[in-house]
């Protein structure tokens, strides 16, 4: 009798273990699942803020636009920036997207660039073109062409001044920044 006593408690002890070990090994398989989809989403993160800027202050913004300008030839002016503080929600262009959507942290904040830059119009019109295609993290939101008479001197020898016609471009930028520390 003692012998049926102690093999029902060793069934039992054996019963319990097999139970603990089945959730552990279903814990087990959630979890390698887990880090799975963990590791899905985190690369698909890292592809979809691939093309934005990490954070930067005015004075990189400033540094970035003038540099980009100046490789141009062109000079820049009334450069104005304005570092927004809220997260913004971006939508394609020409496009009006009112729908109610649930509040989601994204991470990206937008720097307003407003710049005036003189040169020739050919040349202007590179830097745009160069803005839309290989700067994906900047949209034009407005542009403006105008003219203006500039004293150059023509002549280094006798010192003679003319007047010459220069072209003004006036662009409205959006510089898009991501945050790592508010996006995650």
């Amino acid at each position: 009798r003692p012998l049926v006593v102690a093999n029902l408690e060793v069934s039992k002890k054996l019963s319990v273990a097999q139970e603990q070990k089945s959730d552990l090994e279903q814990k087990v398989g959630l979890s390698t699942s887990s880090k799975k989809v963990y590791d899905t989403l985190s690369k698909d993160l890292e592809k979809s803020v691939a093309n934005f800027y990490p954070m930067m202050k005015s004075e990189e913004i400033d540094k970035m636009i003038t540099d980009l300008l100046l490789d141009y030839g062109v000079f820049s002016r009334d450069l104005d920036i304005q570092v927004g503080t809220d997260e913004v929600e971006l939508k394609p262009y020409g496009k009006d997207v009112t729908e109610d959507k649930e509040e989601i942290s994204t991470g990206i904040y937008a720097a307003s660039v407003s710049v005036t830059a003189t040169g020739k119009r050919n040349t202007l019109q590179q830097v745009i073109d160069t803005l839309a295609r290989d700067y994906p993290s900047i949209r034009i939101t407005a542009y403006n062409w105008s003219s203006e008479l500039q004293t150059v001197n023509s002549d280094n020898t006798t010192g003679e001044l003319k007047l010459d016609k220069t072209s003004v471009l006036t662009l409205n930028l959006e510089v898009y920044m991501y945050d790592e520390d508010t996006g995650e």
